[in-house]
């Protein structure tokens, strides 16, 4: 994003030059259209001022052209961002959801592990017995 200011920043300064050129090429036309001019003098330099005229608007119309896709570029940044942005959200959330199924899961194992030591306790045989040999 600071590139994309620097860039903006850049092309303004160059904006502002060729404005100011454009301008000056403007009054120097008007001033080479006077009557008290030489005839062909003043028609040499009325094209070449003519000419610069047209390559400043050139100029600014390049520069307006790389200041929209500037422009464009740093609002794909924004949307990256604000993307980047939601997804942070969202794992946070994601997060707490797994970490809450962690804690039921160990709390089962837990339970669990109380019922095996339960029946570390009990005898084996009469469990077995209690468990499978009591039918009938």
């Amino acid at each position: 994003m600071t590139a994309a200011r620097a860039q903006i920043a850049s092309l303004t300064e160059e904006k502002a030059k060729a404005l100011s050129a454009a301008a000056a090429a403007q009054s120097e036309l008007e001033a080479a259209r006077k009557p008290n001019a030489d005839g062909a003098q003043a028609q040499e330099h009325i094209r070449v001022l003519m000419e610069e005229r047209n390559r400043l608007t050139a100029d600014f119309a390049r520069i307006s052209a790389a200041a929209e896709a500037v422009a464009h570029e740093l609002a794909a940044a924004r949307e990256h961002i604000a993307g980047l942005t939601e997804l942070r959200d969202r794992s946070g959330a994601e997060s707490a959801e797994i970490r809450a199924w962690a804690e039921n899961v160990l709390a089962h194992a837990n339970r669990l592990h109380e019922r095996l030591q339960q029946l570390d306790k009990e005898s084996l045989t009469a469990f077995i017995r209690r468990r499978y040999l009591r039918r009938g």
